[in-house]
């Protein structure tokens, strides 16, 4: 399958951590905004409100209920006054918010602190997402950071003061790496990583990738996969390659998509899954209707899932064990004994022995050369599903060897072998598409045989250069 290796196209621009951790501010001020009419309080005992203040916050809240602005800020100012955590905690709302009054972000900030200083856990959480966001506070990681810890000593089991810890001191280790390395975001690190991976400084790629990645930028989880795929300054991980690339594929890469794909069809390094494959394939396509390389690869899995489930039941140990002597005899060019091995495996309808069995009738090796019984063994194996059962088959009928000619049957043959994933039948599908032998001439058609002869194997120079002349001759023609 296709792994495409390396990503020239940049995306340039404010991080993508930016943009993701403003998605997530805003759901938390939301959160802010609804707890405004809940109350959830952890007063501090030591110095108890006053009766007074109390009673205001009671009517404060009925107030606010009411939807009677004017009236909950008056009461909720005696309560917060009066030391009522809640008071000051929805007195902050209020003003976060802007109802009775004009929004005031720095006024919130202070009756968040203050409420927080009363035992309000959620008063901490919420201050550390005002110094968090710098809103009514000068921006201030470490200042969020001692704010949702307190509100984690008030309450471990706050919902949202653990996550919003965590993603602060990641964004804050973001930022000390950023400016370690001299960057400004973290695609400028990305950039920087794929200029390092094409001096091969993969040690300092490697670096740049983590911190561009860490910061969500999708290129830097994609080096990342790539470098754990390839083993470019660590140890070859397929796992964590997969892992990667599913973070880019995430984080919108449609090649972070295709490689994971391709991954899962595989089974490369992970436990192969054509469901999971083509889902990948997918994304990779809802990122980028116009891949093609998606859709060739969703038509490649597909039908390696049918196959998977209409396939024989695998063949016996006995016809392995022969096919597997076949080998190693033809190996050490004893074709009688390559001969009788592989027509074991054959009789023992294994297609692999069948097509490796015409290959030596075909070939006169250890028997006289016979084309029209190799036909036989070739139909035998493609029947089976082997791909060079079906490919050799298909150049019998082109040529005309062992039976009739007949070019539409050949190019039936060369897509039966592409189908079985067999990279030359997928190449010589195109090339009939291409000159119109035995199908009707199509060079879109050839087009889609010849990428998927390059998913197969990405090295094939002549599908590659195929591609390259089809595609000018049709530019030619528009």
């Amino acid at each position: 399958m296709a792994h495409f290796k390396i990503k020239l196209v940049l995306t340039i621009g404010p991080s993508v951590f930016a943009r993701a951790m403003l998605r997530n501010l805003e759901l938390a001020i939301a959160a802010i905004s609804a707890a405004l009419f809940i109350s959830s309080a952890a007063i501090a005992e030591t110095q108890p409100p006053s009766a007074a203040a109390q009673t205001a916050y009671k009517l404060g809240i009925d107030a606010l209920s009411k939807k009677d602005f004017p009236a909950a800020l008056r009461q909720l100012t005696i309560a917060c006054d009066g030391a009522v955590a809640g008071g000051c905690f929805h007195l902050a709302g209020i003003y976060l918010i802007g109802k009775g009054r004009p929004k005031d972000s720095v006024l919130a900030a202070k009756f968040h602190a203050r409420s927080c200083e009363l035992g309000d856990d959620d008063g901490c959480n919420n201050v550390g997402l005002q110094y968090q966001m710098g809103q009514g506070v000068p921006q201030s990681y470490e200042q969020a950071i001692v704010y949702f810890k307190r509100a984690l000593v008030i309450n471990p089991k706050h919902p949202n003061a653990g996550t919003n810890l965590r993603e602060t001191e990641q964004a804050l280790a973001l930022r000390k790496d950023l400016a370690k390395a001299g960057m400004q975001t973290p695609n400028q690190a990305a950039s920087a990583a794929i200029a390092a991976r094409s001096r091969k400084d993969y040690a300092a790629a490697l670096r740049l990738y983590t911190i561009a990645c860490n910061g969500a930028a999708a290129d830097g989880c994609f080096g990342l996969g790539n470098a754990y795929e390839l083993g470019e300054g660590v140890p070859i991980d397929k796992v964590r390659a997969a892992r990667f690339y599913d973070n880019a594929c995430t984080l919108r890469d449609a090649y972070g998509c295709t490689n994971l794909g391709a991954m899962y069809h595989d089974g490369d390094g992970i436990v192969q899954s054509f469901d999971r494959a083509i889902a990948s394939y997918r994304r990779a396509l809802a990122i980028d209707p116009q891949n093609e390389v998606a859709v060739d690869s969703i038509a490649l899995s597909e039908q390696k899932q049918a196959q998977a489930r209409t396939r024989p039941a695998a063949a016996s140990p006995a016809a392995q064990k022969a096919y597997e002597a076949g080998i190693a005899a033809y190996g050490a060019n004893d074709f009688a004994s390559a001969l009788r091995q592989f027509g074991a495996a054959c009789d023992a309808r294994l297609a692999s022995g069948c097509a490796n069995l015409g290959v030596l009738v075909s070939g006169g090796k250890g028997v006289a050369p016979d084309k029209a019984r190799a036909a036989q063994f070739f139909s035998a194996a493609c029947t089976g599903g082997n791909a060079n059962g079906c490919y050799n088959l298909g150049l019998f009928y082109d040529d005309g060897t062992g039976v009739p000619r007949n070019l539409t049957t050949a190019a039936a043959y060369y897509i039966k072998a592409c189908d079985a994933g067999g990279v030359n039948g997928c190449y010589n599908a195109g090339v009939a598409y291409d000159r119109g032998d035995g199908v009707a001439q199509s060079t879109d058609r050839a087009l889609g045989f010849y990428r998927r002869a390059l998913v197969i194997d990405p090295k094939f120079v002549a599908a590659d250069k195929a591609i390259a002349s089809a595609e000018r001759r049709r530019a030619a023609r528009q």
